[in-house]
C-alpha cells in the first residue's frame, strides 16, 4: 500500500489470540474485525475474562496477536522491529487504565509530560501542550499538587492529559471509571468524549458500566471471542 492510499485510522483484520497453556491451546480472540475511524470513539462491553484487556493490550501493541492484523493509519507496527515498535506506541498511542499508574514523586505537571521527555522532537511542543491539556481536563490550578493531594476522578484526569501529551492516534482505555463513584465516573466519561471530538482522536474503551458505554457512538460486546454490535436503546 503506497503513502497516499493509506487509510486513517484503526482497522481490526481477522485478529486472533491463543495462548499456550499446560492443559493445551487456550483461544481467547477468535477473528475481530473492527473499524474505527479519527473523531470516533467505541465501547466494549464483556464480563471479566472475556479478553477486554487482552485486546486493548494487542491494540496498544503491547502484545502480538496470533494471526491476523492491526492497522493504524495503514501501517501495521508489529512489523516494526521492537526498539521502532516502541517509539511507534510512544508516538501513536495513548493508554488510560483503571488504575491512574502516576509517579507518586511527581507532580501533575511533571506526570503529564513524562511520555513526552522520551522523544527529543516532542520536547519543545509539550510544555504549551501540557497546559492546554490540563486546562482542558479542569486541572490547570492542580499543576503542582501530588497524586495524594486529587481525589480519584482529579487522578483520573491527569492519567488522561497524560495519555494525549503525545497527540496519539489512538486511545485505549481500560475500564477508566472502574474504580470512580457514579458522579466522578460520569465527569470522566464526558471528558473522554469531548476529548475524542476536539482532538479527532480514536478510543477504544473497554467497561462493564452500560451507561458508561451508552454514551459512545457504538458499542460491542465481547462473547466467546468474537466482536458483536450491541443495539443502543433509548430509554
Amino acid at each position: 500500500m503506497t503513502p497516499c492510499a493509506q487509510a486513517h485510522g484503526l482497522q481490526v483484520r481477522d485478529l486472533t489470540k491463543t495462548y499456550l497453556m499446560p492443559a493445551g491451546p487456550l483461544p481467547v480472540l477468535r477473528g475481530i474485525n473492527l473499524e474505527v475511524a479519527p473523531g470516533e470513539a467505541v465501547a466494549i462491553m464483556g464480563p471479566s475474562g472475556s479478553g477486554k484487556s487482552t485486546l486493548l493490550y494487542i491494540l496498544g501493541t503491547l502484545e502480538p496477536p496470533t494471526s491476523g492484523q492491526v492497522l493504524i493509519n495503514g501501517e501495521n507496527p508489529f512489523l516494526r522491529p521492537a526498539r521502532e515498535l516502541a517509539q511507534f506506541r510512544n508516538h501513536h498511542i495513548g493508554f488510560v487504565f483503571q488504575e491512574h499508574y502516576l509517579l507518586p514523586q511527581c507532580n501533575v505537571w511533571e506526570n503529564v509530560l513524562l511520555p513526552a521527555l522520551i522523544n527529543p522532537a516532542l520536547r519543545a511542543q509539550a510544555t504549551e501542550r501540557a497546559r492546554h491539556l490540563l486546562n482542558q481536563v479542569g486541572l490547570s490550578h492542580r499543576l503542582h499538587h501530588y497524586p495524594a493531594e486529587l481525589s480519584g476522578g482529579e487522578r483520573q484526569r491527569v492519567a488522561i492529559a497524560r495519555a494525549l501529551i503525545n497527540s496519539p492516534t489512538l486511545v485505549l482505555a481500560d475500564e477508566p471509571t472502574g474504580n470512580l463513584d457514579r458522579h466522578a465516573a460520569q465527569n470522566v466519561a464526558s471528558l473522554l468524549q469531548e476529548l475524542v471530538s476536539s482532538q479527532r482522536i480514536i478510543l477504544v474503551l473497554a467497561t462493564h458500566s452500560l451507561e458508561i458505554a451508552r454514551r459512545f457512538s457504538r458499542i460491542y460486546e465481547l462473547v466467546d471471542g468474537q466482536l458483536y454490535p450491541r443495539e443502543i436503546k433509548s430509554e
